[in-house]
């Protein structure tokens, strides 16, 4: 069984090497990047969800995103001024990596 592809867009080292540790026990494989500069690798590894840190990126970067891809925004979600059907939930920092986690598995299940 292959599994399941998390990409975690995050400009804070830290986070990244935190959730990697979280989302690789939980059995995902994952990957980071520490900005927007990460479209190529998105379209090559055909996450099963992205995890987005509102901060991290602009509306451009969202706007070019594949709509099928389901979305867990961090961060400040009001700042957003784009219609993307493809978030599927928001998380507010500070964020734990277990509620990431479990936000990941639940997205996954639907």
């Amino acid at each position: 069984m292959q599994k399941k592809v998390v990409i975690y867009i995050e400009k804070e080292k830290f986070l990244r090497d935190l959730m990697e540790k979280a989302i690789h026990g939980a059995g995902f494989e994952f990957f980071s990047y520490p900005d927007k500069d990460c479209l190529h690798f998105i379209k090559d590894l055909d996450p099963a969800v992205l995890v987005i840190d509102r901060q991290t990126v602009d509306d451009e970067f969202l706007n070019a995103l594949d709509a099928q891809i389901p979305v867990i925004l961090t961060g400040q979600p009001d700042t957003l001024k784009v219609d993307l059907s493809s978030i599927v939930a928001t998380l507010e920092k500070p964020l734990g990596p277990f509620d990431l986690v479990a936000n990941i598995t639940k997205v996954l299940q639907e």
